[in-house]
């Protein structure tokens, strides 16, 4: 059969275009992921990050001393600060602050000797939106976590942060960014969550996503991470061998239409596989998934 050069020459150009397309996306998909990594990584080492956490301390009704003596209920690094910088007070459901003299406390950047610490007291879990920080190398942060408060203590000259090499990630494949369709839960389901200390709390899910993946159906529950974005916690048949074994985190944007995009691309390890100090939630069962997801975050390789 003879094919008409004119006809053969529109099918090439159509293939060369969606060739061209093709390669275009791919370029934009690596760039968006690689962005993404970038400013996943210089969050997670900043001063403000998980590297730096160098102690997370429970609190009680009462007095709580701070300082970098051993008998202080929350102690400082030594050498980051005095052996007795202060006291932390809880009473009557309100938490406040109060600095000895000279151990340079401020709260939200201005120098206080005394303040109360804001925190959500209708949520078992809260992070307070008030930043303490003790001279140019401390800051501590008032938390609750299962109904139960504590603070976290971070270390801008952490040995963690200094360790540091980077994290490990899967080459980009746009084969792991995936559409998803929306199924809102009606009413809004209630799920038990275990964290990595085999704490148990309840969790508000709004919905699942449903997608198909190397021909496997797959089903996430979602919770929410704030008012512009999804979070999931997932477990697949990487985990323990080339991704972290408890799990990952990935965050989407919010539902279009009942439709969200799945980047696995950005799906990332949770802080506990960094430290020791952290209290991560497990992936519930109903999200583990029966598939291989080569893409994302690796195991870290220090």
């Amino acid at each position: 059969m003879i094919v008409p050069v004119r006809f053969a020459v529109i099918c090439m150009s159509v293939a060369t275009s969606i060739s061209v397309a093709s390669a275009m996306a791919d370029e934009l998909l690596e760039q968006d992921v690689t962005d993404w990594r970038e400013e996943h990584e210089a969050r997670f080492k900043s001063p403000d990050g998980w590297l730096a956490l160098v102690g997370m301390f429970r609190i009680e009704e009462g007095q709580n001393q701070f300082g970098t003596d051993p008998s202080n209920q929350i102690v400082l690094p030594a050498a980051s600060s005095v052996a007795a910088a202060g006291t932390i007070r809880i009473a009557a459901g309100q938490v406040s602050i109060e600095a000895v003299k000279d151990s340079q406390l401020s709260v939200n950047d201005e120098a206080v000797t005394e303040a109360v610490l804001q925190i959500d007291n209708l949520l078992p879990d809260a992070d307070s939106p008030d930043k303490v920080t003790i001279g140019d190398r401390l800051s501590l942060q008032l938390v609750r976590r299962n109904g139960r408060l504590a603070i976290r203590v971070r270390d801008r000259l952490s040995p963690s942060i200094a360790a540091f090499r980077g994290k490990n990630w899967f080459p980009v494949d746009s084969d792991y960014r995936v559409e998803a369709t929306f199924t809102t839960y009606e009413p809004v389901k209630t799920i038990r969550i275990t964290n990595i200390k085999g704490d148990v709390s309840d969790s508000e899910v709004p919905g699942f996503v449903e997608f198909t993946l190397h021909g496997t159906r797959c089903r996430l529950d979602a919770q929410i991470d704030s008012p512009e974005h999804l979070f999931f916690t997932f477990k697949d048949k990487t985990n323990g061998t080339t991704t972290c074994a408890p799990g990952r985190f990935l965050v989407t944007g919010i539902p279009k239409d009942n439709r969200v995009t799945l980047d696995f691309n950005k799906a990332y390890s949770p802080p506990c596989a960094f430290s020791e100090f952290t209290v991560c939630p497990l992936p519930p069962p109903q999200n583990h998934l029966d598939v291989a997801i080569e893409a994302g975050e690796k195991k870290y390789e220090p």
